[in-house]
């Protein structure tokens, strides 16, 4: 009813903002939509039963949030990652420590397939892909770890930090992104880089010297699997696997 839907619709604001990172304030909206204009006979709206259930598994993963004025009680790990939208190869560069690794992947034609036609080249889900290529190739390193990810795409950034955003595509895929920081125990950390300074646009551009200097390492890409269905909605019982 409207009364629940105002009430939940501030206690999950307040949640999300608590938790230091607000992501998931657009899933608000059908709280509020619900509180002001509510479907006859109690009913709730599609929309709104998959961000109750959103919050439900986030909540429900996410560490306690804890702040620590003296020192990092957890490893930092740094990313770069980027795209080049017509050869639709993705990159992303890992340090941790002395220890620097790369990977890169071209876009898969079945994930391609799910995408709607644009006329960008998709640049923006192509750029976030960049992340989640990182996040799963990297992730025995990213596990429980402090993890700053360097991005030279705005749009995709400001998604990222928001909880959703841009196209349906890079909307669904954010959802999932921040249900896996959460069950990875991860505290992530979108920054802006300038492309002339990001790491990951050499190896997009089939340009390796930089990460030859580096004596970076070459690691076998990996994708996240629910990018096979990447419009399937999340579930009370969905493990949010890789």
């Amino acid at each position: 009813e409207m009364g629940h839907a105002a009430k939940m619709a501030g206690r999950l604001s307040y949640a999300i903002s608590v938790a230091g990172d607000r992501c998931g304030r657009v899933y608000l909206k059908p709280f509020h939509a619900q509180s002001h204009d509510p479907y006859p006979g109690g009913r709730i709206s599609t929309r709104l039963q998959q961000a109750a259930n959103w919050f439900i598994i986030y909540l429900g993963r996410r560490r306690p949030a804890l702040r620590f004025v003296i020192t990092e009680t957890r490893q930092h790990v740094r990313t770069w990652s980027d795209a080049a939208g017509a050869s639709q190869w993705v990159a992303a560069v890992l340090q941790v420590g002395p220890l620097w690794c790369w990977t890169r992947i071209q876009t898969p034609d079945w994930l391609w397939q799910q995408h709607l036609t644009r006329e960008d080249h998709q640049i923006g889900f192509q750029e976030l892909l960049g992340v989640l290529l990182a996040m799963a190739t990297f992730m025995p390193w990213l596990q429980g770890k402090l993890w700053t990810a360097y991005l030279d795409n705005d749009g995709v950034l400001a998604a990222l930090v928001n909880g959703a955003g841009g196209g349906p595509e890079v909307h669904m895929a954010i959802g999932h992104f921040w249900l896996l920081m959460a069950k990875m125990q991860v505290g992530f950390y979108g920054a802006r880089v300038e492309s002339k300074a990001n790491l990951a646009d050499g190896p997009t551009r089939d340009s390796f010297e930089d990460l030859g200097k580096l004596g970076a390492v070459f690691v076998e890409p990996l994708l996240p699997e629910w990018l096979q269905d990447m419009w399937r909605p999340w579930t009370y019982d969905d493990n949010c696997q890789l």
